[in-house]
């Protein structure tokens, strides 16, 4: 049973938020601890701070109060963890020496393997072995899927990048990058290669099938939040759309068919369906479309990136290792 579970990482930022309200629903019994080189000089920070609600949300999140605790004091026993919200694997050996698990918000991005550790998918790959999964046992033999990823995917630095972007290029001067090789602002932009291609072998793996014709593509997109698949799948034998959404609906989530906003037709596009479902447990959004043959089927899915791939993963994983070591 986990009994002190402390948080490691950024101090603010859309992806510190998700991880707040990941951690609202844990066992009211574990205490959550901020974990920081120096409680005292942030603690004098954070005073100067107290009105800015971005620097008391750091502090609690409805009735959960989050003491500060210098690493030094963390005792590394069996049932504490860590959450890692960013940071290099070195730097958290070094600090945590003893730690016998620790749980970071993403991929290595270098193939680092630690066995204390547990990796949890990245959005895209997240998105795409739920959704592809069910749909295996109806024979899919081919998947083309475009990924439209917004910049919060990038971390606490993304959204203010991109706003600053926008200012400065609206006041007539060119965009200044510190994340980013190129302006995001008003671009579609590929994402490295050895990124989509780490991302395709993960989907493959999770799925555990070889002989699936799948090509990824990932697009950086000029809006802030939200993620949106577009999934263009062939099967050994036709298919309905009745079919694909009744298996769709048996994936574990909160699952929504709605359909998407189109030239001249009354619907919600992904901002309207996002911004609706802001109070309650993120889910995810099908828009099912027929194929030119009657084996094709072509999938819209839209999430928010944050809170279901990200939060609600961590809130599972925490919520099954908290069972397993009761046991």
């Amino acid at each position: 049973m986990i009994r002190r579970l402390g948080l490691w990482g950024a101090d603010r930022g859309e992806r510190t938020q998700a991880v707040l309200w990941a951690l609202e629903s844990l066992d009211p019994q574990i205490q959550v601890l901020r974990l920081v080189e120096n409680p005292r000089e942030w603690e004098e920070e954070a005073e100067e701070e107290t009105e800015t609600a971005e620097a008391e949300s750091l502090l609690a999140f409805r009735q959960r109060a989050l003491p500060l605790c210098g690493y030094a004091d963390f005792q590394e026993a069996e049932d504490s963890v860590i959450v890692v919200i960013n940071g290099d694997l070195a730097q958290i050996n070094h600090c945590f020496p003893g730690v016998s698990l620790r749980l970071l918000l993403e991929e290595p991005h270098t193939g680092q393997a630690d066995p204390r550790v547990i990796w949890l998918a990245s959005p895209e790959v997240d998105l795409t072995v739920t959704v592809l999964r069910p749909l295996m046992a109806m024979g899919l033999e081919q998947a083309a899927i475009v990924s439209l990823e917004s910049v919060s995917q990038y971390g606490e630095k993304g959204v203010p990048e991109m706003i600053r972007e926008i200012v400065s290029l609206l006041n007539g001067k060119g965009a200044v990058h510190s994340l980013a090789s190129s302006q995001w602002a008003f671009n579609l932009l590929p994402v490295d290669t050895a990124a989509v291609l780490r991302s395709r072998r993960t989907i493959l793996a999770h799925l555990d099938c070889a002989a699936l014709q799948l090509e990824l593509q990932r697009i950086q997109v000029p809006v802030f939040y939200g993620l949106q698949l577009q999934l263009f799948l062939a099967f050994k034998e036709g298919v309905s759309v009745a079919r694909v959404q009744e298996r769709l609906q048996h994936v574990g989530h909160r699952t929504t068919v709605v359909r998407v906003a189109a030239v001249g037709q009354d619907a919600l596009g992904p901002v309207e369906i996002l911004a609706a479902d802001e109070d309650t447990d993120p889910g995810i959004f099908f828009d099912i479309q027929p194929g030119l043959r009657d084996n094709h089927m072509n999938i819209r899915v839209i999430v928010d990136n944050l809170r279901y791939s990200l939060a609600l993963n961590l809130r599972q994983v925490l919520q099954n290792l908290h069972v397993e070591k009761a046991l």
